[in-house]
């Protein structure tokens, strides 16, 4: 089955639509270049900018066919071999498929062998295992993976795609040896590689992790709960959990012999005043896997600010909610975080002092809501002395409404650098009122839906404008710019044309602010649909028939609506 477009814009020139053509097949046999076995696996055409494919499983011996509409594919393959699994690799781009073809395809693989070796006396180690990963090449992302385990003379082999992995080797659990995970980037390159891993003895330590400064008693016992996380390099060889009270907290660690260690902490501290998280890692020094010298001070980088919140006369303003994020530096990715309240002139919180990123976010108590605005501050790096400005706040009245003059329904945001600063739900008649600081620059979103008997519209984010000022005693209007869509389904049966009724008709694209506008319609006796949109280059459109229909449900991707009235003609095969 296939659907074909005709797209007819105001003010753009008309475009025919093709015939509807008929399916062709593609067909071969898939084998691995290191060895000339046959894929195990898929083969997969797709269709180059869209999320249009077509895949098929191998038989025993590599052979594959696809049907497919005539176009221009990428041809993938997804395989595995003993310990290894390819999740995607691209075998020919932009392939003409316009006919019935026959074509083998040959995936460009790599052999790679060795032994793990214990790296106290380089003898080999029989049962050792080897996991890994490779970040795969394929334009839809993923991971390459390995799961081996050494034979009875500790050699390993795979058959696998040419690319580095970070491997992560441990010992056999029957051994008599204690062996500690001990980490590897293996380099494959083809036609084949050899290269040795190897495999550390465990050492075990007692370091005790020391926080350098800590609030007054008098805001409370500081709590501490997370974990202590060994990493080498960017993998994680050990981990740790850590929990209690006060400033020092020992532990005991098990590492590879002979190696060095960041080491981070990953968790909250808190106390009655302020809370501090990441969920990325605070780095908390290094750790050398010495047994001669198993114990050592590890000291976190978070450290103590006193911070107060004023106003624009400098004032100092109490009881203002205090939340800021950053992207953590840590090797885990996520983020830092700390919240507080300025109950008194100065409030102490701990925060990492290596990540001058945060993003503060200042809310006024509800009884001070008309005098002081939520307050966004951007970039803020937290010092020993920290002033936050709350914004003096201010009322803005106002009204969205559609093009044709009709009140908008649905949530108005008003956001800066990112951070939803107010929102706030459109009355009856579109109208709002919200407020907001007197000095930042809003850009403007709307969340809404359209319904009607006819279609459904619906938007996580629509623009209404950036970086507003305001003129305090004006009421202001903001317009949703919507363009109309309409369109009819035929359907080919024997040569003939038939409008398809009752046919359900989709629509998806990315919102202009984030999320996605998700567009629903169902064909009359005639096979016409009508709605209304928000422009956008890409929609995808999949048309569902009813199921008494002899149709499939047919996927279009990548339809530009754009002009006031767009006219979309479906056809069927």
């Amino acid at each position: 089955m296939r659907l074909t477009l005709l797209l007819l814009a105001a003010l753009v020139c008309s475009l025919t639509a093709p015939a509807a053509a008929v399916d062709v097949t593609l067909s071969g046999i898939a084998t691995l270049s290191a060895d000339g076995s046959a894929v195990q696996g898929e083969v997969i055409a797709r269709l180059p900018a869209s999320s249009f494919s077509v895949r098929n499983a191998t038989d025993s011996v590599g052979r594959y066919s696809l049907r497919l509409p005539p176009g221009s594919y990428d041809i993938d393959v997804s395989f595995s071999t003993a310990g290894f699994f390819c999740s995607n690799v691209q075998v020919i781009a932009e392939f003409p498929v316009s006919e019935d073809r026959y074509t083998d395809l040959r995936v460009e693989t790599a052999t790679v062998s060795g032994y793990v070796r214990d790296s106290s006396n380089n003898k080999p180690v029989a049962n050792a295992t080897i996991t890994g990963r490779g970040l795969s090449a394929s334009s839809t992302g993923g991971f390459d993976t390995l799961s081996l385990v050494t034979d009875d003379a500790g050699r390993y082999h795979a058959v696998v795609i040419s690319h580095a992995y970070d491997v992560l080797v441990g010992g056999p659990s029957d051994s008599a040896e204690s062996y500690a995970p001990t980490t590897s980037v293996l380099e494959v390159e083809a036609p084949s590689t050899q290269q040795d891993l190897p495999l550390s003895r465990a050492v075990g330590l007692t370091p005790t992790l020391i926080i350098d400064e800590t609030p007054s008693p008098s805001d409370g016992d500081l709590v501490l709960s997370g974990d202590i996380v060994a990493f080498d390099g960017l993998n994680e060889v050990a981990r740790v959990p850590l929990s209690g009270t006060g400033d020092t907290y020992p532990f005991q660690i098990t590492v590879p012999e002979g190696r060095r260690f960041e080491m981070f902490f990953v968790g909250s501290l808190s106390n009655d005043r302020f809370s501090f998280a990441s969920s990325g890692g605070v780095r908390a020094g290094i750790l050398n896997a010495d047994p001669s010298s198993p114990s050592k001070q590890l000291r976190l980088e978070a450290r103590l600010a006193a911070v107060a919140v004023a106003n624009t006369d400098m004032e100092m303003v109490p009881l203002v909610d205090i939340s800021a994020t950053a992207a953590s530096l840590g090797p885990i990715g996520g983020f830092d975080t700390f919240t507080s309240s300025s109950t008194k002139s100065f409030v102490n919180i701990l925060a990492s002092f290596e990540n001058a990123n945060y993003t503060v976010i200042l809310t006024p108590p509800e009884s001070l809501a008309d005098k002081y605005a939520v307050s966004v501050i951007v970039g803020q790096l937290l010092q020993s002395t920290t002033y936050y400005e709350i914004e003096d706040a201010q009322t803005l009245r106002g009204v969205v409404r559609y093009e044709d003059g009709s009140a908008a329904e649905g949530e108005v945001r008003f956001v800066v650098e990112g951070v939803t600063a107010s929102r706030c739900t459109l009355g009856d008649a579109g109208t709002f009122e919200v407020v907001l600081g007197t000095n930042s620059l809003y850009d403007v979103e709307l969340s809404f839906e359209f319904r009607s008997p006819s279609f459904t519209f619906l938007s996580d984010g629509a623009w209404l404008g950036d970086g507003h000022s305001w003129d305090w005693g004006e009421f202001h209007a903001f317009v949703v710019d919507t363009v109309v869509v309409s369109g009819l389904v035929d359907g080919h049966v024997d040569g003939k044309v038939q409008p398809v009724s009752d046919a359900t008709v989709t629509m998806t694209a990315f919102s202009q602010r984030g999320g996605f506008d998700r567009f629903a319609a169902t064909t009359d006796a005639a096979g016409l649909f009508y709605g209304r949109v928000l422009p956008a280059f890409y929609f995808d459109v999949v048309v569902s028939p009813p199921a008494s229909s002899p149709f499939a449900a047919t996927p279009f991707d990548d339809v530009a609506l754009f002009a006031e009235v767009n006219k979309i003609k479906l056809e069927l095969s």
